[in-house]
């Protein structure tokens, strides 16, 4: 390094490294929709104004690749459906249900991470006032 731009370069370059070190993104390698498709999966956070995970708990959802959702525990049976978009260039996933017990879980979800065993979801609404996330756990 011979003089400040190159230093900073440098750093820019190694900070970059770092942080997809540290906060691993989606995989590219496995598309979104094969993870969501392979196995059960249940709601292991879940906040909105607070922690309402225990909401969910007894809930399995297993997510088919025709687009429907079956949801098992609870009281009944639940169907629904999922599909993926994008946009503004984020992944998102919608979210429907046939029974009110899951109404909050209905939404456009953004995708912020997902690994084979992980879905870290987040949605933003009030004009960005309030937050919700949504994260499923493999079973």
């Amino acid at each position: 390094i011979a003089n400040n731009d190159e230093l900073e370069t440098a750093i820019d370059s190694y900070t970059d490294e770092c942080l997809d070190a540290l906060i691993p993104g989606p995989d590219p390698e496995t598309p979104f929709d094969e993870v969501i498709t392979s196995g059960t999966w249940y709601v292991s956070y879940f906040f909105r104004d607070q922690d309402d995970t225990e909401d969910y708990e007894d809930y399995d959802f297993t997510f088919n690749t025709n687009g429907t959702i079956n949801v098992t525990g609870g009281s009944s049976a639940i169907t629904g459906n999922w599909a993926t978009f994008t946009d503004d260039g984020e992944l998102e996933l919608n979210l429907t249900f046939s029974s009110s017990a899951l109404s909050e879980l209905a939404e456009d979800w953004t995708v912020v991470n997902f690994t084979a065993t992980v879905l870290e979801l987040q949605k933003v609404s009030g004009g960005g006032d309030e937050i919700r996330y949504l994260t499923f756990t493999r079973n």
